[in-house]
């Protein structure tokens, strides 16, 4: 009983500081979960209210990079990102969509930021592999409206992320994707008539797929793992602690009455 007992207190200790652990939030988690809610008001067409989290963010986000927890390059991508998405919730003329994507691009931003593993924009790499491909399958059946239509897509999904894996994927890999990128852009009729051009659609498919393989981490959050190893750890050695004292407390009990030997 004295041994399910110190189990059982032993596993709500730690359990329980793990849970309050993950509960609190770090300054940055606050100012990623300030993003979501903008976020949500802006798809609720409540631009308003929207902006006045955003006025928030800017607030304690000044307040952090004056304690230099960001670096110039991360302080630089937040501060485009922020400042975008709040002229669109100030453009009349804009589109809800578009206000809704710049809203977007700046949550991924602070998610990217903020996540340990498996980011938002990771999320996006179905539809913007989909649309590649289908620009590529148009190229190569000489359909140049339908490259141009599609290669379009594509561009708006990619510049949707591209803050985010500027914050999130190894430099030459993004400076790799990004010169791509703009390289088939600007030169569209040469790569669509020479050779080599169908030669660049292709590496890109294959740095594209790169960029979001190397993002990729265990689903398990590393710090849990941690409180179940710790946890475990600490009952076997308790339940091997009790029963060496159970043991000790016996032996003297088995000297004084021994078995009867069998005849």
């Amino acid at each position: 009983m004295k041994i399910r007992l110190i189990c059982i207190v032993l596993t709500l200790l730690f359990f329980g500081n793990g849970i309050g652990h993950a509960a609190s939030k770090t300054p940055l988690e606050s100012l990623s979960n300030l993003s979501e809610k903008a976020l949500q008001l802006t798809k609720a067409g409540h631009f308003d209210r929207a902006e006045l989290l955003m006025n928030q963010f800017s607030n304690q986000f000044s307040d952090l990079s004056s304690q230099f927890v960001f670096s110039m390059d991360q302080v630089q991508v937040i501060s485009i990102a922020h400042q975008d998405a709040v002229k669109a919730l100030r453009n009349e003329n804009l589109t809800f969509d578009d206000k809704v994507s710049r809203m977007v691009k700046f949550r991924l931003v602070m998610d990217a930021l903020v996540s340990t593993h498996q980011p938002l924009w990771t999320q996006m790499e179905d539809s913007i592999m989909n649309l590649y491909n289908q620009a590529v399958a148009a190229a190569q059946e000489q359909n140049w409206q339908q490259f141009h239509l599609l290669y379009n897509s594509f561009l708006t999904q990619y510049d949707l992320i591209y803050p985010s894996i500027k914050l999130d994927a190894p430099t030459e890999t993004v400076l790799k994707v990004d010169a791509r990128v703009q390289y088939i852009d600007e030169y569209r009729p040469e790569v669509l008539t020479d050779p080599n051009g169908m030669m660049e659609l292709e590496a890109l498919a294959q740095d594209l797929k790169s960029l979001f393989n190397q993002s990729e981490e265990d689903e398990a959050d590393p710090s849990l793992w941690w409180v179940i190893f710790t946890t475990g750890s600490i009952i076997i050695v308790t339940l091997s602690y009790v029963g060496y004292r159970k043991y000790k407390a016996e032996k003297p009990r088995r000297k004084k009455y021994p078995k009867k030997l069998k005849d």
